[in-house]
């Protein structure tokens, strides 16, 4: 089975939310194993021929740390939330142009 983007950003949806569920109840140990889950869950999205994919999954982990170092990640759950909840329309958004390419 061939995997596209949509099911890699899904993934990495799913990986956010742990940091985040993590970060609220404050096991560090957790947070670190989410976030290296979501970097390798990340990188398969290199090989999903597309790039603009990659590109948002990595602002996205860069948000996520900064949110955790800020203090206001956990504020932004339901956030994060929604804008997962909406993935399907997100990777369809991302993907015209390589649809477009192809």
């Amino acid at each position: 089975m061939k995997r596209d983007a949509r099911f890699y950003f899904a993934n990495l949806g799913a990986d956010v939310m742990r940091c985040i569920n993590a970060v609220e109840i404050g096991d560090e140990i957790r947070y670190k194993n989410s976030l290296a889950r979501a970097y390798r869950t990340l990188s398969f999205m290199r090989g999903a021929q597309c790039p603009e994919a990659h590109e948002e999954g990595l602002l996205l982990l860069r948000g996520v740390q900064l949110g955790k170092e800020d203090g206001v990640l956990v504020s932004q759950k339901g956030s994060f939330a929604k804008l997962f909840s909406r993935t399907d329309y997100l990777t369809k958004e991302l993907m015209k142009g390589v649809n477009e390419k192809v």
